[in-house]
């Protein structure tokens, strides 16, 4: 597990709003209404963006999604998303996404459960595993929210990465110059056109 308890629920929801830039979605708007530390959510959600989408049949449409971004030490209980819900209900979006810091109560979970088929929108939800697994894909915003990941880095790495780190070699100059010499001329100097500018030859 990643620990975001240090972060604020301004800096969370800064966070969720990060990261669905870094998954792709678009028009995104983080509905704070306040200056304060914590930002309440308008009319339930707190952020609104568009997802678009490329169907097999090569056809795009655009999904429109409400977040509920949820910074609790503890499982967030049922009573805390039943706005959202209402909401989401109310406004006829695609998908409602509940973004949980921590996780979700087993109340909260099988309340969704129960009126996730007579909804008329999808329901996800992101508890703090599936963020792990999201965030690890963006070491940036781990570096950015100063998040410490207990997962080991070279779990994250291509077997061919480390394989070839484990053989790595060194080649010498005299190595590299045949190389060069091996390589059409026109190719070759335009390959070393950056390097002549650096070196100002």
């Amino acid at each position: 597990m990643i620990d975001l308890n240090e972060l604020s629920p301004t800096d969370f929801e800064e966070l969720c709003y990060d990261l669905l830039l870094k998954l792709g979605f678009k028009n995104i708007n983080w509905r704070k209404g306040t200056g304060k530390t914590s930002s309440p959510s308008d009319s339930g959600r707190d952020i609104e963006a568009s997802l678009i989408i490329t169907d097999i049949d090569k056809k795009v449409y655009e999904e429109k999604w409400y977040i509920e971004c949820k910074h609790y030490e503890k499982g967030v209980p049922a009573d805390k998303i039943s706005n959202a819900i209402t909401w989401a209900s109310v406004e006829k979006v695609d998908k409602l996404l509940i973004i949980s810091s921590n996780f979700l109560s087993n109340s909260c979970k099988q309340y969704l459960e129960k009126i996730k088929d007579t909804s008329s929108f999808k329901i996800k939800t992101w508890e703090n595993k599936d963020l792990e697994e999201l965030l690890n894909n963006h070491i940036d915003l781990l570096h950015k929210y100063k998040i410490k990941s207990n997962t080991n880095i070279v779990e994250l790495m291509n077997p061919y990465h480390i394989s070839y780190i484990k053989s790595l070699q060194y080649n010498t100059l005299k190595y590299f110059y045949n190389i060069l010499e091996r390589i059409d001329e026109k190719k070759r100097e335009e390959l070393l056109a950056d390097t002549y500018i650096f070196l100002h030859i």
